[in-house]
């Protein structure tokens, strides 16, 4: 067995997620989530080597893979151990065996997710150029380590337990067969990939700069910018997916199990769905479903949608309006929080908090008035994204 020099690389991968364990195991869990981007860098300096020295082979391939695992997997258990046992026992007054058995269990998620994926992507071989099949390894391990330093984990008990449903969501995620848009698609890779990855790199840099660096703000930004950015990709990736797409991947998915199980492959039989017969006009049908946004969007589009494509826009934007408000409030707070430290006398929330509320609601309220006119107005994103889901 010869080892080169990209192996090298590839091992301080490895070593980045050790390093992280074991300052989890400190209960430094700040310098336990810095270990997060050392590992990536050698993951993805380590292909940059082999390209240059011209060394590719099969045993790197599984090397990185293993070393993913530690960094992405298993490290992050130890950070959601240290960061929950300490939880259960002062805060919920468990004993001392029970804290530890229920920090055990949040900790196993990640592991356990990140096993299953690796096995199964060692095991089934699946034909799904430009997408990943479920939120990759990386993804995953970084909301997570994200999650223990932000602020949603230190404002109280209630924070912490609204991170408990986040590990176990990213933990579906992980070994859900839903396709995400990767960088390897063929010919250019799409443009929102690399939206998310500098929106990731950009931010995460500036935060960490101000905060662990300089000392300017809370080190806790980082976590959040971190947790946002993975969050979005993981549960908001799959609306840039076509349905189209979307039904190539399910196929995919089915031949390479059955493949590997021994069945016979048959031409795909697509079962036949009911015709979906109208109750509404059109319009009325559109515009009702922006009355309460995600919920009467799906009201509308499980009972509705399939019979009207004019009907089936206006329930996907009102599903995704959701993301019109919540992503700039966030961008407030935590633009607001870190001039706050910065200023202490210029309150930016308090001062764009309304001016920002009166707006959405004008411009919900116009979504909801052309829906009844018949237009078909698209909100920023959220409507190009809805048309997606009628490809």
């Amino acid at each position: 067995m010869r080892i080169y020099l990209k192996d090298w690389v590839t091992a301080g991968n490895l070593l980045a997620g050790f390093a992280a364990a074991v300052f989890a195991m400190r209960g430094e869990l700040m310098w336990a989530a810095l270990m997060m981007p050392v590992a990536m860098f050698f993951d993805a300096f380590d292909g940059i080597v082999a390209r240059l020295t011209k060394r590719y082979n099969k045993f790197g391939g599984e090397l990185d893979n293993v070393c993913d695992h530690m960094s992405y997997g298993v490290a992050p258990g130890f950070m959601l151990y240290a960061a929950y046992e300490p939880v259960f026992r002062h805060e919920l007054q468990l004993p001392a065996l029970g804290a530890a058995a229920l920090a055990f269990a949040v900790g196993s998620v990640p592991l356990v997710a990140a096993s299953l994926r690796f096995a199964r992507f060692n095991t089934y071989h699946y034909d799904t150029p430009g997408y990943w099949l479920g939120v990759a390894r990386p993804v995953t391990g970084f909301a997570l380590a994200a999650l223990v330093n932000s602020h949603l984990f230190s404002v109280g008990l209630a924070g912490r337990m609204v991170g408990l449903g986040l590990v176990l969501a990213f933990g579906v995620l992980n070994v859900s067969t839903f396709p995400y848009p990767n960088h390897h698609s063929p010919g250019r890779s799409p443009k929102i990939y690399w939206f998310y990855y500098f929106l990731f790199v950009g931010l995460t840099l500036v935060t960490i700069l101000l905060g662990p660096v300089l000392g300017l703000v809370p080190y806790q930004y980082v976590g959040d910018v971190i947790l946002f950015t993975m969050g979005s990709y993981a549960f908001l990736g799959w609306m840039e997916v076509p349905v189209s797409a979307r039904r190539t991947t399910e196929a995919a998915v089915t031949r390479a199990e059955l493949q590997v199980e021994g069945q016979a492959i048959t031409d795909t039989t697509v079962r036949a769905s009911a015709p979906v017969t109208p109750s509404l006009p059109p319009r009325v049908a559109a515009g009702l479903a922006y009355v309460l946004g995600p919920l009467t969007g799906l009201y509308v589009l499980r009972r509705q949608a399939g019979a009207d494509k004019y009907v089936g826009f206006h329930a996907w934007q009102a599903i995704f309006s959701v993301l019109a408000i919540g992503f700039p409030y966030f961008f407030l707070f935590e633009v607001g929080g870190m001039v706050a430290h910065l200023a202490p006398s210029v309150d930016l929330v308090g001062l764009l908090w309304w001016p920002m509320a009166v707006f959405f609601t004008l411009y919900w309220l116009a979504l909801l008035v052309g829906a009844f006119a018949g237009r078909k107005w698209y909100a920023p994103f959220i409507g190009w994204a809805a048309d997606k889901q009628l490809a």
